[in-house]
């Protein structure tokens, strides 16, 4: 039996993310369950995470571009920035919306930042 490539799916890492990615969090073997901290990392650095750099960490990692996506997706934190590469502003004010922010003032706080 011969070895046989995998083809990866999803978008094509660009060089220069890799090479982003590399200064930023070394050149190391990076490991699958520091997901969190390397998506941090991106944000804290760069002020948003780009879609290249997602593709290109999932690349680095050697996981599924989707996961990588979906971790960055799930937390409210995150800043995404799409394929026009258009910066988030500044400043970004969060309000918690859920039920519970709610019985303790939530919607006050919302009104009055409004």
């Amino acid at each position: 039996m011969g070895s046989k490539r995998i083809k990866r799916k999803g978008r094509e890492s660009e060089s220069g993310a890799i090479i982003d990615l590399t200064h930023l969090l070394g050149d190391g073997p990076l490991r699958r369950d520091l997901l969190l901290e390397y998506l941090h990392a991106i944000q804290d650095a760069y002020g948003c995470l780009s879609i290249k750099h997602l593709v290109a960490l999932a690349e680095i990692i050697q996981i599924p571009q989707v996961e990588v996506y979906e971790i960055a997706t799930f937390y409210a934190y995150f800043d995404i920035v799409g394929e026009t590469g258009e910066q988030p502003p500044i400043t970004t004010v969060r309000i918690c919306d859920s039920l519970t922010c709610w019985m303790h003032g939530g919607e006050n706080l919302l009104k009055s930042v409004e």
